[in-house]
């Protein structure tokens, strides 16, 4: 979470994307799950408490895969098809290739160990080969049947890093309440 403050302006589109503080507000910063540096994380992961007239559509764009369901696959298996829409690489294809794995992800404040989690390799080729960017963080990640599998964090230009939505959603839940939904299937 690049801000660390609850209330903090959330602006969209994002600052580094041109975002002017205030003309640009959408909400303010709701909670964030702490990254801890001494000991092992499962998310990474924040919610926005959106102004009242923001309208919300739980749809990716017309090229992306359309409505997440309300249904979560999991377990996650290694093989399993998945599909994202993220800001920079907008809408890509992937193949889970690890599962429950522990990785070591660099932040400002210095190196943070998470275990659990979900490694996924694009179905690209060549330079477009990237399941996500930088500035995709943040991105759903769901089955090839729109179930939600997890919420990408980390990665680099050959392999993704995603928390299970299995503590994705626990987080969601107890900050906002037990009638917390990914989406409504079509």
């Amino acid at each position: 979470v690049l801000f660390r403050s609850l209330g903090a302006e959330i602006v969209q589109p994002g600052r580094v994307d041109g975002g002017q503080p205030g003309a640009d507000r959408v909400g303010k910063l709701h909670s964030y799950e702490p990254i801890s540096y001494s000991s092992n994380n499962v998310i990474d992961a924040a919610l926005a408490e959106l102004d009242g007239s923001i309208a919300v559509d739980n749809r990716t764009p017309t090229d992306g895969y359309g409505a997440p369901t309300s249904d979560t696959s999991e377990p996650v298996t290694v093989g399993l098809g998945v599909q994202k829409y993220g800001r920079t690489t907008r809408f890509t294809k992937g193949t889970v290739t690890g599962i429950n794995a522990s990785v070591n992800v660099g932040y400002d404040g210095g190196t943070a160990r998470f275990v659990d989690q979900i490694i996924v390799e694009g179905n690209g080729k060549g330079r477009n080969r990237a399941f996500i960017q930088g500035g995709d963080s943040g991105s759903l990640m769901v089955s090839n049947e729109n179930n939600p599998v997890g919420l990408l964090f980390a990665g680099s230009s050959s392999v993704a890093v995603a928390n299970p939505i299995g503590p994705v959603m626990e987080f969601v839940k107890s900050k906002i309440g037990s009638g917390a939904v990914i989406g409504v299937g079509p």
